[in-house]
């Protein structure tokens, strides 16, 4: 495996954890019995699913598609973000497209570099 693979590979994967950082909702100060503390535990479950592929020419990410009633329309809401969010990450260097009908499961934005 050359170095830069790897390098990439270690990118992907901070970008993942930083992209589930910013899709997940906050826990903090619900109590645990509540029905929000479980919409949102539900939600970030759905979220830490999402997968984050970065090569030197070609990046794609797939973000899973929560199953819950509102966190289908939560994510519809943020998505404009988290395409800007997925476009500063890489440092504007991809041009994005994103697909949300080919896979019933996940949410795909594809990027090819500049």
């Amino acid at each position: 495996m050359s170095w830069q693979k790897i390098r990439y590979f270690i990118f992907s994967l901070i970008q993942r954890k930083q992209l589930i950082d910013f899709l997940k909702l906050p826990t903090t100060g619900l109590s645990k019995n509540s029905q929000a503390y479980y919409a949102a535990y539900n939600y970030n479950s759905y979220m830490k699913m999402s997968k984050v592929k970065l090569s030197q020419k070609r990046l794609e990410v797939k973000i899973r598609i929560p199953e819950t009633l509102d966190g289908i329309p939560l994510l519809e809401k943020n998505w404009p973000n988290i395409i800007d969010k997925i476009s500063r990450l890489n440092l504007r260097r991809y041009t994005l497209s994103s697909d949300k009908t080919s896979d019933q499961y996940y949410y795909i934005i594809e990027g090819t570099r500049k």
